[in-house]
C-alpha cells in the first residue's frame, strides 16, 4: 500500500509541477527549483546537492522544438550542463526526494551560463555552438529538466517542480 501511495504521490508532484502554457507559441514550461536549499527536503536525486542560489528559474519550450531557459539570481559567471530527463519524486520519512532515472539516463542538450548577476535569458546552446531544439515529431510524457554546474558538472543545482513556502488562503473556497 505504502508503494502505491508513493506512486501517486509521486505521479502528482509531477504533473502538478507542468504549468499551462502562457502563450500560443509555447508547449510546455516549467518552473525550477533549488536543489539541497538549506532549510529545505529539496532533493536531486542520486547527484549531491550544488546548493546554488536561485530567485527564479524556468524552461520554455517552443512549437518549433526551441527551448528557452531564465535563470534569475542564480550562481553569477557558471556554466551549467543541462539534462532532460524523466524524473519522478516519492515520500520518504514523511519529505519528496527525487530518484531518478525512471525511463533510461538523463540525456545533455547544451549549455546555459548565468552573466555576473546570476541571470541568463536565452537558448540552450548544444557543444557545436548551435541553439538546441527538439526535432519535429518529438513526444515526451513527463518531460523534466536539471541543471549541474561545471567544471565537473557532477552536481545538481536545479531541476523542474515548485515549492510552496507558507499556507496562504488566496480564496474563501
Amino acid at each position: 500500500m505504502r508503494g502505491f501511495l508513493v506512486g501517486i504521490a509521486g505521479s502528482m508532484l509531477v504533473t502538478a509541477a507542468l504549468t499551462a502554457p502562457g502563450s500560443a507559441g509555447e508547449v510546455f514550461e516549467v518552473d525550477l527549483i533549488p536543489c539541497g536549499a538549506p532549510g529545505t527536503t529539496t532533493e536531486c536525486g542520486n547527484a549531491t546537492p550544488a546548493n546554488h542560489p536561485l530567485r527564479r528559474g524556468q524552461v520554455t519550450v517552443k512549437r518549433d522544438g526551441d527551448v528557452r531557459v531564465e535563470l534569475k539570481g542564480a550562481q553569477p559567471f557558471t556554466t551549467y550542463k543541462m539534462f532532460e530527463g524523466t524524473f519522478r519524486s516519492v515520500i520518504i520519512d514523511g519529505h519528496f526526494e527525487s530518484r531518478f532515472p525512471v525511463l533510461g539516463d538523463p540525456v545533455a542538450i547544451g549549455t546555459v551560463t548565468t552573466n555576473g548577476r546570476g541571470n541568463y535569458k536565452g537558448p540552450v546552446i548544444t557543444a557545436t555552438a548551435e541553439r538546441f531544439a527538439f526535432p519535429v515529431g518529438t513526444t515526451i510524457t513527463q518531460p523534466c529538466f536539471a541543471f549541474n554546474p561545471g567544471p565537473e558538472f557532477n552536481t545538481t543545482a536545479y531541476m523542474c517542480g515548485f515549492e510552496i513556502k507558507s499556507h496562504t488562503h488566496d480564496d474563501d473556497d
